[in-house]
């Protein structure tokens, strides 16, 4: 008697548990600092960064993307291929992130990284931190990148390559 008693509790609880996991995936997304109280609750919030919608979304801004056709197109990148990554990336500017705390330190629409080594590597092939932070300088980079990498690979996960170029 006692272990049917045992499996009809461990059935009930598992029938409980499937209820309250369907249950938790209708609920609606809630944000992260929602239920967070005292001291930390102001500094929480107001440091919660907003939603960005992937890559391949439209965007409710025009992003200009169209205007770096040009110069992909100089330096033989595929415009269509290179969109995605330019809006995730940057949202097509020309801008620069450096991160103070990892050291990452990303140029241009499609934030080429001189971490670490890499600002030497980037010196040695001819691309100095001034001429990354242009335009030309930042797809030019990119363009070694894709051209030596064989892929998307310096842009995809795991974030590999064939063949480094320095």
């Amino acid at each position: 008697m006692k272990d049917r008693t045992v499996s009809v509790l461990f059935l009930l609880w598992v029938v409980l548990a499937a209820l309250l996991i369907a249950d938790v995936a209708k609920a609606e997304p809630r944000p992260i600092h929602e239920g967070i109280h005292g001291p930390l609750a102001k500094a929480v919030r107001g440091r919660q960064s907003p939603a960005v919608p992937p890559a391949t979304d439209p965007s409710p801004v025009d992003w200009d993307c169209e205007s770096w056709k040009p110069l992909l197109a100089k330096y033989e990148m595929p415009y269509d291929l290179f969109r995605p990554i330019m809006y995730r990336e940057s949202r097509c500017t020309n801008a620069r992130n450096y991160n103070p705390r990892t050291r990452d330190d990303s140029y241009g629409v499609l934030q080429v990284n001189r971490y670490g080594a890499l600002d030497a590597g980037w010196n040695s092939v001819g691309i100095s931190r001034s001429y990354m932070a242009t335009p030309e300088g930042a797809v030019h980079a990119a363009s070694m990148l894709y051209h030596s990498c064989e892929s998307l690979g310096p842009w995809t996960k795991p974030y590999s390559c064939k063949k480094w170029l320095f």
